[in-house]
Parts: structure tokens; C-alpha cells; sequence
């Protein structure tokens, strides 16, 4: 865990967002693959957000992925490696909460890959930052 308590917060709150997806993602009777498209989506701006302040940054209110993608860029630019798996759920934040078009499965399924490999991602980097 980061020694900032700030970081570890937002750490901590992605944490959930990660647990809330896999769990939602379990149920097979009634899956609900809006809700775990939208946790992944949360799960991924909480890390985008949480390595930004372990860098000393601020960021601005917003959900837009992307906008802190390229914040986070600067400090982390090896996070090009996941910039497909970021872009996958970027489009969460509000689509999956409104109606229109409902997410399916499959999506969710991608969602939770996507939203996994970014999550390795920030825990091996900021374990790797702490230990220097």
C-alpha cells in the first residue's frame, strides 16, 4: 500500500471498484453487465487518479480517461503499453449508467480484462516506486 495516506485511499476505493466487478461479474443467474462495465471504468479512474498524486499532481474533476491518460503520461510513459486496455473502458463512465444501448456480457467480460491488466499495471509501479 502507498505510505501517502491520500494515494492509499484512492487505492483503496479502486480496490473496491475491482472487487464490486468480479463479484457483479459472478452472477450467472442475473448478470448485470452495465454495473461491471461501470466498475471497471471507476476501478481504472481510480488509478489513473491515485498515480497522479503519488506523483505529486493534481488532477481536475473529471472521468474522462483519456484527459488522464495524458496527465498521467509525464511521469508514467510506459503506461502506452496499456493505453488499448484503458480505452476499452473509458467510454463507461456514463454510458453504462443511462439508458440506450445496455452493455452485454461480453463487453463486461472485456471490460474486466481490460480493467485487470490495468490494476497489475499501478501495483506493480507503485510497489516498484516505493521500494527505491
Amino acid at each position: 500500500m502507498p505510505a501517502n495516506p491520500e494515494v492509499a485511499e484512492w487505492v483503496g476505493k479502486a480496490t473496491e471498484d475491482y472487487q464490486g466487478a468480479l463479484a457483479l461479474m459472478r452472477q450467472r443467474a442475473r448478470p448485470l453487465p452495465s454495473l461491471v462495465c461501470f466498475h471497471t471504468q471507476q476501478c481504472v479512474e481510480k488509478y489513473l487518479k491515485a498515480a497522479l498524486l503519488f506523483y505529486g499532481q493534481s488532477f481536475p474533476k473529471t472521468h474522462d480517461l483519456i484527459e488522464l491518460y495524458e496527465l498521467c503520461l509525464p511521469f508514467l510513459p510506459e503506461l502506452n503499453d496499456i493505453f488499448e486496455a484503458i480505452s476499452v473502458v473509458s467510454p463507461y463512465s456514463v454510458e453504462a449508467r443511462y439508458p440506450g444501448a445496455p452493455n452485454t456480457v461480453e463487453e463486461a467480460q472485456e471490460a474486466v480484462e481490460a480493467m485487470k491488466c490495468v490494476r497489475e499495471f499501478f501495483k506493480k509501479r507503485l510497489e516498484e516506486e516505493e521500494q527505491d
